[in-house]
């Protein structure tokens, strides 16, 4: 097992913020750290930081909040909760925006259990005893690195009740399909043992999808274990990250790019041990790559509608369950 000091070696990059909290009645030895990464979620992260508050544990946690130099009231909140919950919260924040992967290095290098949980300040959990049940999962599987759970999808743009986030996913996940499949775990659902997780490679700060990376150091030293009760709500807003990749071409083309550059860093970091299912996902992201520069750009290339190709197939073999 690495130690706590070698898992955050590579988390300096950003780790310069102010934090407000009150070392006097701060737990002293929280089990579990849950970090919540928030900008201009005024509206929601009430909500969030409730859903965090109500757990009914065996265990001290605390909530380090890491909020990115917002420009709505956002941080008031923070603030204001911080005041009334002194022993549970800790807010992290700089005097400029550093988006969302540096916000969330600079929390997990100041977070102090040895259990890390997450919730993005605009989702927010369901169920009182998931944060216990997942734990004591851990706890009581100690080949076991993660657990995670199905959660109801909102997406406040469009007039529809919730919808699960899953349809079907065996217990026990495997690193194979975390390199391959597209991405599966509601990040709020995520409670893992960090410190057996293999440390973030230095480019981790430019990850397209810091969330996906810490997934797959996390499973090339142990288990993953999933549970398919919805304990949690994945809130899509028009704001939000996905959304804007989804609705603009160059960004998606730009988005393929960063996430080459990531699955290779991660190949390496890796020792090269799992290089065959990095380069099929990695081929695989360059089809769709391609598919968007002809969609987009109009790049009418051999390469570029063999991209495409392989890219609506794929999607047929994975709608008739082929694939």
């Amino acid at each position: 097992m690495i130690s706590a000091e070698d898992s955050k070696t590579n988390l300096s990059v950003a780790t310069t913020a102010t934090e407000i909290s009150d070392p006097t009645r701060l737990i002293a030895q929280p089990l579990v750290s849950i970090i919540m990464l928030t900008y201009n979620h005024e509206k929601y992260l009430q909500q969030a930081i409730e859903s965090v508050l109500m757990q009914d544990t065996q265990f001290g946690y605390e909530l380090l909040i890491g909020e990115d130099c917002s420009t709505d009231g956002t941080l008031s909140v923070c603030l204001d909760y911080q005041r009334k919950h002194p022993e549970t919260i800790r807010v992290l924040h700089g005097n400029r925006n550093v988006g969302a992967q540096h916000n969330c290095l600079r929390a997990l290098a100041k977070a102090r259990g040895k259990y890390y949980a997450f919730c993005e300040g605009d989702d927010y959990w369901t169920e009182r005893q998931k944060l216990q049940m997942q734990v004591e999962y851990l706890l009581q599987h100690k080949d076991c690195v993660l657990s995670f759970h199905n959660a109801l999808t909102y997406a406040e743009y469009r007039p529809a009740p919730p919808t699960p986030f899953l349809k079907t996913m065996p217990s026990r996940i495997s690193i194979e399909e975390f390199i391959l499949k597209d991405w599966f775990v509601p990040t709020a659902s995520i409670v893992c043992d960090y410190y057996r997780m293999t440390p973030f490679p230095k480019e981790a700060g430019s990850f397209p999808s810091l969330d996906l990376a810490l997934l797959i150091l996390l499973a090339a030293n142990g288990l993953v274990h999933y549970v398919h009760q919805n304990m949690s709500v994945y809130r899509q807003t028009i704001c939000g990250a996905t959304h804007q990749i989804v609705r603009q071409g160059n960004t998606r083309i730009e988005h393929c790019n960063a996430f080459i550059r990531m699955l290779e860093a991660l190949d390496a970091t890796l020792g090269y041990k799992y290089h065959g299912l990095f380069r099929q996902r990695i081929m695989r992201t360059c089809h769709a790559q391609n598919y968007y520069k002809l969609r987009y750009n109009y790049q009418i290339t051999p390469i570029t509608l063999y991209g495409s190709l392989s890219m609506v197939f794929d999607r047929i073999l994975k709608r008739n369950k082929i694939a």
